[in-house]
Formats: structure tokens, C-alpha cells, sequence
């Protein structure tokens, strides 16, 4: 989004002009480097999150690879919110046993 995104004070955060440079950051990243659109990033992708897109995959029987969204979650209080760390914990826990890297 831009550096230092989260990191600034709530009410900045969510004024109406940090919001309109983070409805067009998304909408960018889900044309650019998802190949999607906001509406059908998750069933197009298997991106997870309580607000962000998080995912995660296996990378053949003994590699999976997380890759959380710590950019569009991020406040002063976390990194990654407190639901989503949740669900990554659920699907930590249900990972094949083959797994053995992460």
C-alpha cells in the first residue's frame, strides 16, 4: 500500500483519503499480481483472512507455504489480527503429516 501502512493512528488510518488509496491499492493488487478482483480473490484463490488475504499451499508432500497478509491488517496493536492468526492455526493443524517444512 505505502510504507508505514498500519502504523499510523486510527483515526488517519481510516480517514476517507487513506481509504481511497487502500480501495485502489487492493483493487491493483488483486488485478496485478492475483489475477482476480476483490469480490472473487477467495474463491478464485483460496485466500483466507478476517480481513486480509492470507494463503497457504502445499509445495509437493513435505513443503507447504504460508504467506500471510501482514500489510492489510496491520495496526499499532498486531501485525496480523487476532481471527486470522486463528485460522492459520487451524490450517497449521491440519496440514498432512507428510509436511515436515513450513
Amino acid at each position: 500500500i505505502f510504507d508505514g501502512w498500519g502504523s499510523y493512528p486510527t483515526e488517519l488510518q481510516f480517514c476517507s483519503v487513506f481509504q481511497g488509496i487502500f480501495f485502489m491499492a487492493r483493487k491493483m493488487y488483486c488485478l496485478f499480481q492475483q489475477h482476480s478482483t476483490p469480490e472473487r480473490i477467495v474463491s478464485d484463490n483460496q485466500v483466507f483472512g478476517e480481513f486480509g488475504w492470507t494463503w497457504m499451499g502445499c509445495l509437493g508432500t513435505t513443503t507447504a507455504l504460508l504467506m500471510p497478509d501482514t500489510r492489510t491488517e496491520r495496526s499499532r496493536e498486531w501485525v496480523c489480527r487476532p481471527g486470522t492468526w486463528a485460522l492459520v492455526q487451524q490450517r497449521l493443524a491440519a496440514l498432512p503429516s507428510s509436511i515436515k517444512h513450513v
